[in-house]
């Protein structure tokens, strides 16, 4: 806290984005491993000097680092091995000048907060250059995507929000000490599956959450065990918990979506934390915390989970009404645990067109099928998610035309 409090009265501190997923059960809930190498102040492949933020590879479950120190790109397997870096130093197109906060949409394109060069950068899954965009009074420092798409930058005290192509659409916050400000500047930025924003408010010692518009909602983590000193990352699951890395008291913890305290960790050896920064989770549910004297990452939950990428998995699938009138509308419903594309066979009559689903509740309705009206009588559904070069196992059901 000594050290990073003193960073955020500069104006340069610890970033978050909000990757979400279902967490670890409490009694799995352990030290797993690190990725990176060195003292923190290392420059080989691997190695990490200032490591700012985590994303995650959508296709191979790669961890993407954004080592600041370094003006570059890292990616680990799953494993914690590296695999390759991009970026340089520089102000030219796929180039960084200390790069901040890092997020990844569910198309797999990458986007970097470039605090020095006050802009945000997109690459593709393939790590290719797409576009620079933003216009900042500050400097960018953390950053989350939406589950829709949409990017939100941290600029001082502000959070401007972009859509996935980097149009401006809003600002929100500001400097102060009322609700939806913040007394010095936005430290962790996490989204979560209904699109709400939580924001670090370091010095103000609380994380605030907004809806997507911007509008204030309440003040958390500021009492009891979840109390913190200095918010310093955010990341919200798929089922609604709420990580922040408390850095005054070096570790970090989990709340329920009702903002009431679930867990610490990362208080004690091995794992312990010394100066926790930014946080994310994969979608096997464990949490990567950015340690940032050391230069490296600490993975903590269930070491028996599977390695990401994961396989997408489809639950819940049934049809409203059951008996379906002919001609009118019906509706299929299916949760998933992972944005996954999404395909609905009906057996003797043909598929709906796919479906980009999201991860928890989809629906999708129909009338008719290849223009055609289904005729009265018993059919059978099929439903295959598709994610990460990963099908699901297929899931049926049976239902009448009347």
């Amino acid at each position: 806290m000594r050290r990073l409090r003193a960073a955020a009265l500069t104006a340069v501190l610890a970033l978050a984005f909000g990757a979400v997923t279902a967490p670890a059960s409490p009694a799995a809930f352990r030290y797993i491993r690190s990725f990176g190498s060195g003292n923190g102040m290392q420059s080989g492949p691997g190695q990490l000097n200032a490591p700012r933020s985590i994303g995650f590879a959508r296709s191979s479950g790669d961890l993407l680092v954004s080592d600041n120190g370094n003006n570059r790109i890292q990616e680990f397997r799953p494993t914690g091995a590296f695999r390759l870096l991009f970026g340089s130093a520089g102000s030219g197109n796929g180039k960084f000048n200390g790069p901040y906060g890092l997020g990844v949409n569910g198309a797999g394109d990458i986007y970097v907060a470039d605090s020095s060069n006050a802009r945000v950068q997109e690459f593709g899954p393939n790590r290719a250059f797409i576009r620079a965009f933003g216009t900042f009074t500050g400097t960018p420092t953390d950053l989350a995507v939406a589950p829709g798409g949409d990017v939100y930058v941290a600029d001082g005290s502000f959070i401007r929000h972009f859509t996935a192509n980097g149009s401006p659409l809003a600002s929100f916050g500001g400097p102060g000490s009322g609700d939806g400000q913040f007394n010095s500047i936005v430290t962790g930025l996490g989204v979560g599956p209904d699109g709400h924003v939580y924001a670090g408010d370091y010095s103000g010692a609380r994380v605030e959450e907004f809806t997507g518009a911007g509008v204030f909602v309440r003040s958390l983590a500021n009492s009891g065990q979840a109390a913190v000193m200095g918010p310093n990352g955010i990341a919200v699951s798929r089922t609604g918990e709420i990580f922040v890395t408390d850095n005054g008291h070096e570790r970090a913890i989990e709340l329920r979506p009702d903002g009431s305290f679930v867990r610490a960790f990362g208080t004690a050896e091995p794992g312990k934390l010394d100066n926790p920064a930014e946080l994310s989770l994969d979608c096997a549910g464990n949490v990567y915390v950015i340690d940032l004297d050391v230069g490296r990452v600490r993975e903590y939950g269930n070491p028996k989970a599977p390695l990401p990428p994961c396989r997408p998995d489809v639950k819940g699938f049934k049809i409203s009404p059951k008996k379906v009138p002919a001609g009118q509308k019906a509706t299929f419903q299916y949760r998933l645990n992972e944005d996954a594309t999404v395909r609905i066979k009906i057996a003797g009559v043909g598929s709906l067109p796919a479906q980009q689903g999201h991860a928890g509740a989809n629906a999708q309705s129909f009338k008719k099928v290849h223009g055609k009206t289904l005729a009265a009588g018993k059919y059978r559904a099929t439903i295959v998610a598709k994610a990460n070069g990963l099908k699901s196992k297929k899931r049926r059901l049976k239902f009448r035309v009347i």
